[in-house]
């Protein structure tokens, strides 16, 4: 019987083979994955470009258009601090007729060290209803980005159940080093 350490010789070698497999010398196509028995392969041939995407589309259904304002201007900064921050942005571009279709609030409308709570600072936004509904008057759509990291005690960490989705916030001085 060989001894155990052979045995770990061999396996490593045989592990060595598989992760440096070399393609074919001929006109064939290979594909070789280590999560392959988890994955869906799909090989569309045209030969010509259109009936690759049409062989897409079968797949797949056909892609909607998106709606005629959203290939308009959208207005995006790190972010607006207050609502009305973003309104006085909003009639900035109505003032001067700029032609402007959507207004991007991105991060840190949340409460301090509620990152992830998807709910707004009531300092900041004291009523986002409000807020929504005064944009939509101005003819603005508005994009809210909504981060996928949840600090620990907020609602939807709660939800989530698992540390793995879970992050505590972390102190300045932290941030500035790490």
């Amino acid at each position: 019987m060989p001894s155990s350490s052979n045995m770990a010789a061999d396996e490593a070698k045989h592990d060595a083979v598989d992760l440096e497999k070399q393609p074919t010398t001929d006109d064939s196509t290979s594909l070789w994955s280590e999560v392959a028995d988890g994955e869906d392969y799909y090989f569309v041939y045209g030969p010509a470009l259109d009936q690759v995407v049409a062989g897409f589309r079968q797949l797949t259904g056909q892609a909607s258009l998106m709606p005629e304002w959203a290939f308009g201007l959208w207005q995006s900064r790190q972010r607006y601090e207050t609502d009305q921050q973003s309104l006085d942005v909003v009639k900035e571009y109505r003032r001067r007729a700029i032609p402007f279709d959507n207004i991007v609030q991105d991060w840190q409308y949340w409460p301090r060290n509620s990152w992830g709570s998807h709910a707004f600072d009531t300092n900041r936004f004291p009523d986002p209803v409000g807020w929504l509904k005064a944009l939509h008057a101005l003819h603005t759509h508005v994009m809210i980005s909504v981060w996928g990291k949840f600090y620990t005690g907020t609602a939807i960490s709660t939800r989530c159940g698992k540390p793995a989705f879970s992050t505590s916030p972390i102190s300045r001085r932290e941030s500035r080093t790490g």
